[in-house]
């Protein structure tokens, strides 16, 4: 279960990250600047559009999200990297918690994605 996995692995509080998202950071060692966390996103939530300036490794442990290219529920893999435009909407009925493995930052678009890249912590 997603609880246990977080005893077991996570570092620490979950950390407020902004709309309806938290993150925590989990206890593995970290290779050639990938970083891997623990990613809580409330129901309804939909996440800022974004790209990447390296590549970003989702697992779905609990709930789901979608985007224009698919839905990703329990179990399901998402790979993005610069080249993948997206703004994953999670789904109304249960929040999502997914394991991250990210290499860079991501990457926010257009004029307000500039004001607000100064405060995007991922």
């Amino acid at each position: 279960p997603v609880d246990r996995l977080i005893e077991l692995y996570g570092q620490g509080r979950w950390k407020w990250l902004g709309f309806g998202v938290h993150s925590a950071p989990v206890g593995v060692p970290v290779e050639n600047g990938v970083r891997v966390f623990l990613l809580k996103a409330a129901a309804g939530t939909n996440m800022p559009r974004h790209t990447h300036t390296g590549v970003e490794r989702t697992l779905v442990l609990k709930g789901a999200f979608a985007h224009k290219f698919g839905r990703f529920g329990p179990g399901d893999i998402e790979e993005a990297d610069g080249d993948v435009d997206h703004q994953p909407a999670v789904e109304r009925d249960s929040e999502c918690i997914c394991l991250v493995a990210m290499s860079g930052r991501l990457q926010l678009p257009g004029l307000a994605g500039k004001l607000l890249q100064p405060f995007v912590r991922i």
